[in-house]
């Protein structure tokens, strides 16, 4: 459970970290 809540957070951040990208890019 533990491991699996890190990778959640892990994958928001990095979902959301390519989001702001992809928003600069444009």
């Amino acid at each position: 459970k533990l491991v699996e809540g890190y990778l959640v957070g892990a994958a928001r951040r990095s979902h959301i970290f390519a989001h702001i990208l992809i928003w600069h890019l444009q």
